[in-house]
């Protein structure tokens, strides 16, 4: 858009470049950005294999989409050091809820509660926090992205030209937030029995 550039005759570019009857590059613009990759085949068609196609729209697309997937990488590596952290915690925080009641479930044992009763007391309790924690988990992490999509995103669709992005919510991502929220919990009370 800044660069500088030169609009004359075609005549007039062959004589100053010395390129009598000769093209180096022809500018071809869609009114359509869908129907970019139909034009460049009809060009292509119709000009044979001697000549290369380039789409300066596409190329922006195809470097956002590498861009884009480099950070999904990143925010994976990010989500599993956080996941690792936030399992620790959870494991500790269960370990010194055990160690505070530890009084009150010796009462339980000294009033005729077996291990195995105490256990899924423990068990139950820990289960329903990590059903609600994850769920308002989700919940929350589905309102942040919505607001960080319209907080983000006229920025991205600048730079990307792109039209319109839009949230999408996958039930396979939700689920598998939410079981591995209880499966941390699980594993800690395991861890902790």
């Amino acid at each position: 858009k800044n660069s500088p550039r030169v609009l004359m005759h075609i005549d007039d570019a062959q004589k100053i470049l010395g390129a009598t009857d000769k093209a180096s590059e022809i500018v071809v613009k869609t009114s359509d950005p869908l129907q970019i990759e139909t034009v460049i085949s009809r060009i292509q068609n119709t000009l044979g294999d001697n000549y290369t196609l380039y789409s300066q729209k596409l190329k922006v697309l195809e470097d956002a989409s590498t861009n884009i997937s480099f950070i999904r990488g990143a925010l994976n590596i990010f989500a599993g050091i956080s996941l690792a952290v936030t399992a620790v915690l959870i494991v500790n925080v269960m370990l010194m809820n055990l160690n505070e009641r530890r009084k009150n479930l010796g009462i339980l044992r000294a009033v005729g509660a077996s291990k195995g009763q105490i256990f899924r007391m423990v068990l139950f309790e820990t289960l329903l926090y990590g059903i609600l924690g994850s769920l308002i988990g989700a919940v929350a992490g589905i309102f942040l992205s919505t607001f960080m999509l319209q907080f983000l995103g006229s920025a991205i669709e600048a730079l990307a030209e792109i039209s319109q992005l839009s949230l999408v919510i996958d039930p396979t991502t939700i689920l598998t937030s939410v079981l591995t929220g209880i499966i941390i919990v699980l594993i800690s009370v395991s861890y902790t029995h």
